[in-house]
């Protein structure tokens, strides 16, 4: 609903996993905020693109990697109420939230540490 017909696929990547229901609560909720804001801001105008989605188990950690090929995001720039949602949502599992260096558009990398997995 957020981007009408434009051209825009959301990519997911994620391994069979069994994880506490407290933790996929919190990815979904931290997915759906960041999956939110590329499609309100990567995109402008007509403009499509892709949203990859991925994650990975790194021994007893969670790794959660939301990425877009859009505009990018300036440094400096203040953060919305979705961006501001993620970081405690994340320390509530003991997470930590980072901004990932990307050629083209924007990342938002999310691990979860001694998540039970």
């Amino acid at each position: 609903m957020l981007r009408d017909v434009r051209p825009t696929a959301v990519r997911v990547q994620c391994p069979p996993l069994s994880v506490p229901s407290s933790l996929a609560v919190h990815v979904g909720l931290i997915v759906n905020e960041l999956v939110t804001n590329s499609l309100t801001y990567a995109y402008p105008g007509e403009r499509g693109g892709v949203i990859a989605v991925s994650v990975d188990q790194r021994g007893s950690e969670l790794v959660l990697l939301v990425a877009d090929n859009g505009c990018g995001c300036p440094d400096g720039v203040v953060p919305g109420l979705g961006s501001k949602l993620v970081r405690p949502l994340a320390k509530q599992l003991g997470g930590s939230v980072d901004r990932v260096p990307a050629d083209v558009g924007f990342a938002t990398r999310v691990v979860f540490a001694q998540t039970g997995l």
